[in-house]
């Protein structure tokens, strides 16, 4: 129990540093698009690669920090449903997703790897002016994956555990009642 434990916290913490690293990028994707405005309404003069890096940044945000998100579980739900059902119903269902979800992954991870390696190899480049490669967006997809992947196995675990016991992931019961403790004080 306290091996599983221990890697739950590394896999939460792994999501949380990709998270926090890759909102970085949000300035630099914003002052890439601004500067691509500026130059183009102002001076009438348009870049080759703002767009470009545009879009590459934003995907980074998007897949890098999926992880944080399924960590924090602030995904979109169907509450219709879900938000009426039982506790436990409720961790059957996100069992249930969460195996389905984990094959489509491990497809993504494979598949997405696989594109990046031969987009890489062959030197695959976005039919744009500026024309960058894009092996490393292939990969970074991949990597995104994995660490969704990795998260949502993490889902799976503590879903199953309340499913089978009625009760929280000890670690998080203990999380939980700390932060209680702290907001009572």
């Amino acid at each position: 129990m306290k091996g599983l434990a221990l890697l739950l916290r590394t896999i939460d913490r792994v999501s949380t540093v990709a998270g926090y690293s890759v909102s970085a990028l949000v300035p630099l994707m914003i002052l890439s698009l601004v500067y691509e405005v500026v130059s183009r309404y102002f001076f009438n003069a348009p870049t080759l690669w703002a767009q470009d890096v545009s879009i590459f940044l934003f995907g980074y945000i998007g897949l890098l920090g999926g992880a944080i998100v399924m960590k924090e579980r602030a995904h979109i739900n169907v509450d219709l449903f879900y938000a009426r059902m039982s506790p436990r119903l409720r961790a059957a269902c996100d069992v249930a997703t969460a195996l389905i979800g984990m094959f489509f992954l491990v497809l993504v991870v494979v598949y997405c790897w696989d594109a990046g390696m031969d987009a890489i190899r062959h030197g695959l480049r976005r039919p744009t002016d500026w024309a960058p490669p894009v092996g490393h967006f292939f990969l970074a997809v991949a990597v995104g994956g994995f660490l969704l992947l990795l998260q949502t196995f993490a889902h799976w675990l503590r879903s199953l555990h309340f499913l089978l016991t009625g009760r929280d992931w000890p670690a998080d019961a203990a999380a939980a009642e700390s932060q209680t403790g702290e907001l009572a004080a």
